[in-house]
C-alpha cells in the first residue's frame, strides 16, 4: 500500500526551500542572520518608532495609543537598535574571520576523488 503523504510528491522542492536552507554556523547564515536584523531595523526606524522610546524615560509620545502598545513598540525598537548596533557588526566580522579559516585550513582532497 502506498503512503498517502507521497502520493503523486516529486523530487523537487518547493522555491523557498533554497532560502530557507543553510547552515547556521557558517558565513553565509551568519550573513542572512545580520541582514535579517538590518532589515528589520530599518522597517522599525522607517516606521517611526523610534519616537515611541520616550516610554522608557516615563513620557508617553503624543497621540491616542495605549501605554502598554507605546512600551512595546518601544522596546521593539530598542531591541532591533541594539542587535543593530551590536550583533550586526559582530555576525559580519565571525563571517569573514569563518570564511578565511575555512579557505586556508581547506581540508586536502584525496588523490582518488581528484580527476
Amino acid at each position: 500500500m502506498t503512503d498517502p503523504q507521497h502520493v503523486g510528491s516529486s523530487k523537487r522542492e518547493p522555491w523557498w526551500r533554497g532560502l530557507v536552507r543553510f547552515s547556521l554556523f557558517s558565513p553565509r547564515g551568519f550573513l542572512i542572520c545580520a541582514a535579517f536584523f538590518t532589515i528589520a531595523f530599518l522597517a522599525c526606524h522607517l516606521a517611526g518608532l523610534r519616537e515611541y522610546t520616550s516610554i522608557l524615560c516615563g513620557q508617553l509620545p503624543e497621540g491616542e495609543m495605549t501605554t502598554a502598545w507605546a512600551a512595546h513598540l518601544g522596546m521593539e525598537y530598542v531591541v532591533f537598535y541594539f542587535a543593530f548596533v551590536l550583533a550586526v557588526p559582530v555576525l559580519a566580522l565571525a563571517a569573514a574571520i569563518l570564511a578565511l579559516f575555512l579557505r586556508l585550513f581547506k581540508p586536502p582532497i584525496p588523490e582518488s576523488e581528484q580527476t
